[in-house]
């Protein structure tokens, strides 16, 4: 790898020996000056009296190369080999590059101040340029503390894949371990959003790669406190080549993205990396290498501790030792580890049924990977959560698979949310919430386990501490359309119903066709009397179900009906309600969604001692609907002694 980049102590003697005339200092000590420029090799920076002039590095390449060689004609098959060794680029590459330099050193097309094409030939570069030692530039450098500004859109290239992932890893582990480090810099960042790296070529392209490098970094840092980062969901849609990394930045609302690329071609990998200064564009980090090797998991643990190392972040010891935790040193185990990540985060009902699939054949080769049971956790409780599979059989298989990631290792914190919303499904609320604080003291930066804390907390009625939860979860990710939505049922459950429909109108705006913010908001319009709004949302929600693969799930077999059956039994349409009810009825059977959606129509339809009777049936089938305490739905019942009776038997006081 070193030996053949501009930057390595091994290319520079190999340029010294073709280039006898070049000058030739040591760029680790060594400034150049040329005009009003003054470019620092260490730092990659080239400045303008005081200000950064922006260039891609491939342009900083290039004019160095060109600078060292000052007043000497470098051809362009020399650049080429110096500026791309052991590719194949067409010459129209070093075209742009200086095309790019000319414009950034102010040069007219008339003009040959700088660089001068010298025809069927090359370049030359014709100013006068200075070394400059460190010390003489050491107050200037110090008052200019910036790094060259990435264009405000990059195209990143194509990219080709092979399914032997495990390439990658020497590569970058090379790169990152033997080149001699930068000094720390102390950027002062709190938040940072971790991209999908992104190919340099597309003939082939391998996603669960891409995203899953990112998700394994976004896993590692997450623990570091005082960092906020974005977790996968955040940032999985910009996975697409062209995406504007300055662009998702700002979405985000952080305060840098670390982005990067990767390029394999036969055995050898190349692989850029960096850290972006969100708000100005600057390059506050960044390096890249190539090299062969297999060692995927060598690279991941580099490409941690660097990043970390060049935010000077002062680590404890679990944090440290979490960094480079690996869960399993079978290459194949964790490639179907990452395909069951990056289908579960697609978090449809089809992705969670394959990414139980990956899951299980990870854990067939290594029974011991506590990240694949933790997946498995997931998924089981999301399909039970949803509904989308028979809750009771759902929550009990997600036990059993946080148990068991839990005793290999005690401190994984996603397992820990598994176990506690298992015990939130059981009713064991007092185990829950110790579950869900030992899981957000481990991973501070997870925004779901503090959304379902706050869930938790709303029904248990302590909606002050669910509205905290709630915000934190915000904070960590303002997009999140659950997190938003979670919100405005905070604010219905405080009977605060205008602020309800805001924050839900909100949340539509992220996504029109998000479906939970499309029933909540029925239920607000509901509580306010306003029968046609909300029989409109109800409708856009079962239109939304048979475009997904959530179906009827939403509230159980029939449960959007119900609310459609109880408005109009509210806005005085008997007839229709009486109607719905029978159908529904006949399509029952005795699981408590079933019940609870009958109580909803009865109590519409104002027979509160029928509507009563079916909710002592759902409670007594095992269901997990605690909320009764807090949710709106059921204030008319609320001075009625069997439905205080109800919420005593559900051991929640008040």
């Amino acid at each position: 790898m070193c030996g053949t980049r501009p930057k390595c102590p091994k290319y520079r003697a190999k340029i010294f020996q073709e280039f006898p005339n070049v000058v030739m200092s040591d760029r680790e000590n060594t400034f150049y000056e040329f005009g009003p420029f003054r470019m620092d090799p260490k730092s990659r920076r080239l400045l303008k009296g005081e200000s950064a002039v922006p260039l891609t590095p491939k342009a900083f390449e290039t004019l160095l190369v060109l600078v060292e060689n000052s007043g000497r004609v470098l051809t362009k098959e020399e650049l080429m080999q110096a500026l791309w060794p052991d590719s194949f680029v067409e010459e129209a590459n070093l075209t742009v590059n200086i095309s790019a330099l000319r414009k950034a050193l102010g040069e007219s097309p008339n003009q040959h101040r700088y660089i001068v094409t010298i025809p069927g030939r090359g370049y030359r570069f014709v100013a006068d340029v200075h070394g400059l030692s460190p010390a003489t530039v050491a107050t200037a450098s110090s008052e200019t503390d910036q790094t060259a500004p990435i264009p405000a859109s990059s195209t990143l290239g194509r990219f080709a894949v092979p399914l032997a992932i495990l390439l990658i890893g020497g590569a970058v582990l090379a790169f990152y371990l033997f080149r001699k480090p930068d000094a720390p810099k102390s950027v002062g960042l709190r938040s940072i959003a971790v991209l999908p790296f992104k190919p340099l070529l597309a003939e082939k392209r391998d996603e669960a790669l891409e995203m899953g490098i990112a998700d394994t970094l976004i896993f590692r840092l997450s623990s570091i406190r005082g960092v906020e980062i974005r977790p996968i969901g955040a940032v999985r849609k910009y996975a697409q080549i062209d995406q504007d990394p300055l662009a998702a930045g700002k979405e985000q609302e952080v305060d840098a993205i670390v982005d990067g690329n990767i390029q394999i071609d036969g055995d050898k990998v190349r692989v850029t990396a960096r850290l972006v200064n969100v708000a100005d564009g600057s390059v506050l980090w960044t390096d890249k290498g190539e090299q062969t090797g297999t060692d995927l998991f060598a690279m991941q643990d580099a490409i941690t501790e660097e990043l970390v190392r060049s935010l000077a972040i002062k680590l404890t010891d679990s944090e440290r030792e979490r960094l480079t935790k690996r869960y399993t040193e079978n290459a194949e185990a964790y490639r179907l580890y990452l395909l069951g990540r990056y289908v579960l985060n697609k978090r449809t009902a089809e992705g969670y049924k394959k990414a139980i699939e990956y899951f299980q054949q990870s854990l067939e080769i290594d029974k011991t990977n506590a990240l694949a049971y933790s997946g498995l956790a997931d998924c089981y409780t999301s399909l039970g959560s949803w509904q989308i599979l028979p809750p009771s059989e759902m929550f009990a298989k997600a036990r059993d698979a946080a148990e068991k990631a839990l005793v290999l290792d005690a401190s994984l914190a996603e397992a820990r949310t598994s176990l506690a919303l298992v015990k939130n499904y059981s009713s064991d609320w007092k185990d829950a919430e110790a579950e869900f604080k030992r899981a957000i003291e481990l991973n501070p930066n997870d925004g779901a386990a503090h959304r379902w804390y706050g869930a938790h907390l709303m029904g248990l009625g302590r909606l002050e501490e669910a509205l905290a939860e709630t915000n934190r979860a915000l904070e960590l990710d303002p997009l999140s359309l659950p997190h938003n939505a979670q919100l405005g049922r905070i604010f219905y459950l405080m009977r605060d119903y205008d602020r309800a429909i805001e924050q839900y109108r909100k949340t539509l705006e992220i996504d029109p066709n998000f479906l939970i913010a499309h029933l909540q908001l029925g239920w607000a319009f509901e509580k306010k009397a306003l029968f046609d709004e909300a029989l409109a949302e109800y409708e856009k929600t079962i239109a939304l179900q048979h475009e997904s693969d959530a179906g009827e799930r939403i509230g159980g077999r029939g449960g959007v009906e119900a609310r459609i059956a109880r408005t109009y039994a509210l806005a005085g349409d008997t007839r229709k309600a009486e109607k719905m009810v029978a159908e529904i009825a006949s399509h029952s059977n005795d699981a408590p969604a079933s019940f609870y959606n009958l109580a909803l129509i009865y109590d519409g339809m104002g027979d509160k001692e029928a509507a009563i009777s079916y909710l002592e049936k759902m409670l007594n089938s095992g269901s997990q609907r605690f909320g009764l305490k807090t949710d709106p739905t059921w204030d008319d019942l609320r001075s009625n002694p069997r439905f205080q009776d109800l919420l005593q038997r559900m051991e929640v006081s008040g």
